[in-house]
């Protein structure tokens, strides 16, 4: 599995690639499948959603999909599912106001990304 992690905060890069096996396992995924993520400010969070969905402020995540649903995703090979981006300001705000650790607040939304990433939508 490869993981690439952009600008994260070290103390989150342990609980986000665990978050990422994890999630992995579970789905039984491809063990060669590939994900990117990125911790981006708040700008540039609100320029990304502005430009892809239209919506002209900041949010916590955003996952772009490479694949449209679980059963298209390549069962073998090097498979990339897809790149998630996260706003450090916001999961941190977003975990003060749930009263829930950063780490928590960063696992959930990892998760969220990554169902994104294999078609699973709320």
């Amino acid at each position: 599995m490869k993981i690439s992690i952009d600008k994260t905060p070290k103390k989150y890069f342990q609980i986000t690639r665990e978050t990422i096996k994890k999630f992995c396992q579970k789905n039984s995924l491809n063990p060669k499948l590939s994900v990117s993520i990125f911790f981006i400010s708040d700008q540039k969070m609100r320029s990304l959603n502005k430009k892809y969905r239209q919506i002209n402020k900041t949010t916590d995540i955003l996952s772009f999909p490479i694949w449209e649903k679980l059963h298209d995703i390549p069962k073998k090979g090097e498979v990339n599912l897809g790149d998630i981006f996260i706003s450090s300001k916001e999961f941190i705000k977003n975990a003060a106001i749930k009263k829930i650790s950063p780490e928590a607040e960063l696992e959930f939304l990892i998760i969220h990304g990554l169902n994104h990433l294999i078609g699973k939508h709320h």
